[in-house]
């Protein structure tokens, strides 16, 4: 009974109630100093300072043990990433946190591998490793500097490649779900003698207690006689060919990084410490150009093999542990590999594809084409593999409507009716996630304007009724004097790290959320609600216009779009962006955001990108969207800037972190593949080559001149707009001629297509007419015009 009534007691003390209380009395007895109060930590928050401690508390003092590769750059004083300004209480990868997400369409199990082929199959637990020894030497591919990886044809395969001791080893990974059983990621590691002579060598499958954010607990570790692994009680490595030895240790008999060579057959382990480790070695001889192979399987299902208070397995376990064995021994790496590969033809087959001048951005677009759908779970789209577990409205908001702009119509249905069902966000809306509310309706409205579904605009519009009443509901009732009058009521600050205030973000996603909800009554014959949301959104645009401009006075500033009452200039500043893209609430070149836009650039701008010092440090690709894409509403060439810095951020995959360090470039905070960041460069992408703006279609409405070198300029196929599909294609007939083919289908026609261009045109050539352009850099083509030539200077 001690026992249970300490643990409540440690429990209540942990709470982020309890650390406020502790905040609030420290300031009041001792004077500390408490200039913001402070907000909440969040589960992450607490789960990063913990994995911070329990880092510097055992890497520090193992230098000698094989570790992730961050550990060598980031503790090293002669890397140029070395990172010496973290606590000694708290070590975190904030200099290459990067990893590639493994998953598949539509299926729950998930996993990642970093760029230097460890792989984790489970969230925030151990890791598999491949090493390779001599006889004086053990190497980890963590160690050394040049190993490649990619997307074998695009898609979610992964191979990692490296040379070492006059072997080439590439390792290929990948995750399927399995018909009436449960997902496996598939490895398989290839090692070729690049020699005229023998070469011998062990290789290693090494079972880690760590992953690319630190250490992860190993309590356990027992070998079966099946040729796997069970790992902290759960069926953990399958593998396809017996090894010669298997060594299984805990923290007080070392790792076995230190004692590969030392140890034979020791089959299992425990570790009160929770730092087992293991090696399955394979002894092998190449002969020269030799090849071999050697492949293996982690099971992704989360079933304990044990019961709480069980020592021993019952044999009816017995029998379905070999049976779960069985069934992933009998898969063969390569038939997988193949039917995957079929598989996702399949579904890419369909969407909007692109072929480009810039090679770089062609393949970025394809790969994170790729990565967005591997975030597709069964209900919901997962926002990273490691930070983000929960579901998130916004994530969900940029990855479906990318979606929309790949031409995935059916499955992003799917996963509005899903989000309009959520427990998570209905049926009622925290004070806290005031955006949600206009979020929801942006759903709604961005996937009926791309397929003009009406059958499913008249099921979702009860859910945009329901929206409507609870911004109504929200809303400031006060007297005519109150400043605060018809805004919405406060809630936590975009990035969650401030307190509640009255954030002109709510505000934002509410007053787009009411102005489509006009335009969607009158698609659904509602005309007694139209005028009810018109009143209800002019008197919320007019106090958004009124509390703009007595906060700019306020502040001493000219008018601009400030954080908050209590924030006018800050980091948030950036978040205010939305009312341009994605939202479209005022013109990009109003006053109010070309001041608002100087303030970011002069105060947290760092080469032409914006960087975060709050929340998820670093430079945020989702932040940086929302600026370029600003810049590409203002005709403004910084939005080339923008896409070029961040696409040389990029992992060799494709994948982006929440958030780039600006000196290493790798992830600085967040997780190592998000799904905000992906979604993010699709759209980015996408808006170089088509823009929709006020009704009208522009193509290539931002395209870099040099692109104008090449013969094939810019190649679109099967690309969705609110318009209708189209394709089209720019190419280079002679020196300053160029071909514009294009075919439509559209449902809805455009006011104007547009072509834009990066240098002047002279005139162009329409059905043996030539019609001339007088030097602009844009023209109108006429509707219905499927080939024309264009001269210019």
């Amino acid at each position: 009974m001690k026992k249970i009534i300490l643990k409540a007691i440690n429990y209540v003390l942990s709470t982020d109630k309890s650390a406020d209380g502790y905040i609030k009395l420290g300031s009041y007895l001792f004077s500390i100093p408490n200039v913001y109060n402070r907000p909440s930590l969040n589960r992450k928050a607490h789960q990063l300072l913990f994995q911070g401690f329990t880092n510097s508390q055992i890497i520090p003092y193992l230098p000698k043990r094989i570790w992730p590769f961050w550990v060598y750059t980031q503790n090293n004083p002669s890397h140029p990433h070395f990172s010496g300004g973290q606590q000694a209480f708290v070590q975190l990868n904030h200099t290459h946190r990067n990893w590639t997400h493994l998953s598949y369409p539509g299926c729950e199990a998930h996993g990642i591998i970093d760029p230097f082929g460890l792989v984790t199959p489970t969230d925030n637990g151990w890791s598999l490793d491949m090493w390779v020894a001599n006889s004086t030497n053990l190497i980890s591919p963590s160690q050394l500097t040049a190993v490649s990886q990619e997307l074998e044809d695009g898609h979610s395969v992964v191979k990692t490649g490296f040379q070492l001791l006059n072997v080439t080893i590439n390792a290929t990974t990948f995750l399927k779900p399995i018909q009436k059983g449960e997902p496996q990621i598939f490895h398989k590691v290839t090692l070729q003698n690049t020699s005229s002579s023998p070469v011998k060598l062990s290789f290693f499958f090494a079972i880690r207690p760590y992953n690319p954010e630190g250490i992860s607990p190993i309590s356990s570790i027992t070998y079966h006689s099946s040729n796997a692994f069970v790992i902290n009680n759960r069926l953990g490595l399958v593998l396809d060919q017996k090894p010669q030895n298997i060594v299984c240790l805990n923290a007080k008999e070392g790792d076995v990084s230190e004692r590969y060579n030392q140890c034979e057959m020791i089959l299992g382990s425990k570790c009160s410490q929770n730092l087992c480790s293991a090696i399955a070695e394979y002894r092998i001889t190449l002969d020269a150009n030799q090849t071999k192979s050697i492949t293996c399987k982690l099971p992704t299902l989360k079933n304990n093999i044990l019961n709480a208070f069980q020592d021993y397995l019952p044999p009816a376990k017995q029998h379905l542990l070999k049976k779960r064995i069985g069934a992933a021994s009998s898969l063969k790496f390569e038939s997988e590999k193949q039917t995957a590969h079929t598989l996702w033809k399949g579904i890419e087959s369909t969407l909007f594809s692109i072929a480009l001048a810039d090679k770089k951005i062609e393949t970025l677009f394809l790969q994170n084409r790729a990565h967005l759908l591997t975030f597709i779970s069964p209900t919901h789209l997962t926002s990273g593999a490691f930070s983000h577990t929960q579901p998130n409205l916004l994530n969900h908001v940029l990855g479906i409507s990318a979606l929309h702009v790949m031409g995935s119509m059916e499955l992003s249905q799917k996963l509005i009716v899903n989000v309009l069902h959520s427990k998570e966000w209905r049926p009622f809306i925290p004070k806290e996630s005031m955006d949600k509310m206009g979020q929801i309706i942006y759903l709604i409205h961005h996937h009926f304007q791309f397929t003009k579904n009406q059958k499913f605009l008249d099921f979702a519009y009860p859910f945009v009724e329901n929206e409507v009443k609870m911004i109504e509901k929200v809303m400031f009732k006060s007297k005519q004097t109150n400043p605060l009058r018809g805004l919405i009521k406060r809630g936590l600050s975009p990035d969650s790290t401030g307190d509640s205030d009255d954030y002109l973000w709510h505000n934002f996603w509410s007053l787009y959320g009411l102005r489509t909800a006009k335009i969607l009554s009158e698609k659904c014959f509602k005309t007694k609600n139209k005028q009810i949301i018109s009143d209800i959104e002019s008197l919320l645009s007019t106090a958004i216009r009124h509390f703009a401009s007595m906060l700019s006075s306020q502040f001493k500033q000219s008018p601009f779009l400030p954080v908050s009452p209590t924030r006018g200039i800050d980091p948030n500043l950036i978040y205010n962006l939305i009312s341009i893209w994605p939202l479209d609430l005022y013109d990009p070149h109003d006053p109010v955001v070309t001041q608002t836009l100087s303030h970011i650039e002069s105060y947290f701008l760092s080469d032409g990108l914006y960087f975060s010092p709050l929340g998820q440090c670093g430079f945020s690709p989702f932040l940086n969207t929302i600026l370029a894409m600003v810049y590409l509403k203002r005709h403004d060439s910084k939005a080339m800037h923008i896409l070029k810095v961040l696409t040389q951020s990029g992992t060799q995959t494709g994948s982006f972190p929440d958030a780039i360090h600006p000196k290493s470039g790798g992830g600085m905070s967040g997780d190592g593949h998000s799904l905000l960041s992906t979604a993010s460069m699709i759209h980015l992408i996408r808006s170089i080559l088509i823009q929709e703006d006020n009704g009208k279609l522009i193509l290539t409405p931002m395209i870099p001149s040099e692109w104008l070198n090449h013969e094939t300029v810019v190649n679109v196929k099967n690309a969705p707009t609110i318009f209708g599909p189209i394709h089209f294609s720019l190419i280079k007939k002679a020196p300053q001629i160029f071909e514009l083919t294009l075919k439509t289908e559209f449902h809805t026609k455009p006011s104007e297509i547009i072509l834009r261009l990066p240098v002047p045109i002279v005139c162009y050539n329409l059905d043996g007419q030539t019609y001339k352009v007088s030097n602009k850099k844009e023209f109108s083509l006429p509707l219905g015009v499927e080939r024309i030539e264009i001269e210019c200077r």
